[in-house]
């Protein structure tokens, strides 16, 4: 008995990612950034198995509308990751987020990321000064107001002066 045929295989996963790369821009060491959204796309034509979601220190990544790890997506369906920058020194950075998947493009993809953390403002001064010196003597802003109540308080003397004289 002779068998022929045409193969025609079964459905193949795939996964689409809608960027490859994700600047978070200047974020003051201390805080995060504002979230950018990353949405994965199961573009084949079968259910694809989303493993893993691994990312380089510093970021965070979030599921906004994805199912908990592992998850599928129907052929045709997309769900939304967050991501958020959160520098830890004042510096260049980048990264990676590597999303892990059964589909037949690949079983993981990258996408580049990058951002710029920069330093705490020096608060360390103690006082409030508009002052560009270095100087630790007087604090102009201060010997100016203290100048003018000075001025008032003389002004207040003199007045009270004349009315006083004003009434004898």
């Amino acid at each position: 008995l002779t068998l022929t045929g045409v193969g025609m295989g079964g459905p193949s996963p795939g996964l689409a990612l809608s960027l490859r790369t994700m600047a978070f821009g200047t974020v003051r060491v201390g805080t995060q950034s504002v979230p950018s959204e990353l949405t994965l796309s199961a573009n084949g034509s079968g259910v694809v198995r989303v493993t893993g979601l691994l990312v380089s220190d510093g970021w965070t990544v979030q599921a906004k509308s994805c199912p908990a790890l592992p998850f599928t997506l129907q052929a045709g369906s997309e769900c939304t990751l967050t991501l958020v920058f959160a520098p830890r020194a004042a510096a260049a950075a980048t990264g990676q987020l590597t999303v892990s998947s059964d589909a037949t493009n690949g079983t993981s993809q990258q996408v580049a990321l990058s951002g710029t953390g920069e330093a705490q403002p020096d608060l360390s001064s103690g006082g409030c000064s508009i002052s560009q010196s270095n100087d630790p003597g007087v604090d102009p802003t201060l010997a100016l107001l203290a100048l003018l109540a000075l001025t008032g308080l003389v002004h207040r003397r003199r007045l009270r002066a004349q009315a006083t004289r004003g009434t004898k």
